[in-house]
């Protein structure tokens, strides 16, 4: 429970940061930024948002970081909690929120090396960073959704061999 709060307490303000960031040019906001491969589309969105914008991009970025911790921990006790933890499945599948989480950190620490260059009005090269946060970012959320189903799956299994347990035990006399 601690946990889930924790990851509320970082994703709150996360959010509330990424609000301000939505336009014609980055219609979902930071996830547009996120999701995008090629230098100038993120050189079109940051030049979309203005310095306030950029100031917000960067706060929930950091608020991100948190989360990312927070929400890797959580859904892995989830995990372990809900699926047979002595089992291969639920200890593989707790471990891909982790590594989740831990793309989900590189992905930000290249958006924000991206926001500083913009920020701080720097010419660089944006093409590496710009690449590496969608490969970090596509990353993540294959592997979220890789869990997803791996979960869902898993904890179909668990409730099913519980519930023939059951059924077993009230046939069984001897108990």
């Amino acid at each position: 429970m601690g946990i889930g709060a924790l990851a509320l307490a970082f994703g709150i303000p996360m959010l509330r940061h990424a609000a301000f960031l939505a336009n014609a040019h980055a219609p979902h906001g930071i996830l547009s930024l996120q999701m995008t491969y090629v230098a100038s589309d993120a050189k079109v969105i940051l030049s979309s948002w203005s310095q306030e914008d950029l100031r917000h991009a960067t706060a929930s970025l950091y608020w991100d970081m948190g989360f990312a911790m927070a929400y890797g921990w959580f859904l892995s006790a989830l995990t372990r909690c809900c699926l047979r933890s002595d089992s291969r499945f639920a200890r593989v599948t707790a471990w891909i929120p982790i590594i989740a989480a831990i793309a989900d950190l590189a992905e930000n620490a290249f958006h924000l090396m991206l926001l500083d260059t913009t920020i701080n009005d720097v010419e660089a090269t944006v093409d590496d960073p710009v690449l590496a946060g969608f490969v970090f970012a596509a990353t993540k959320w294959g592997l979220l959704a890789t869990w997803g189903v791996l979960f869902l799956s898993g904890l179909s299994v668990t409730i099913s061999n519980r519930s023939v347990g059951d059924h077993r035990a009230r046939r069984d006399p001897r108990g």
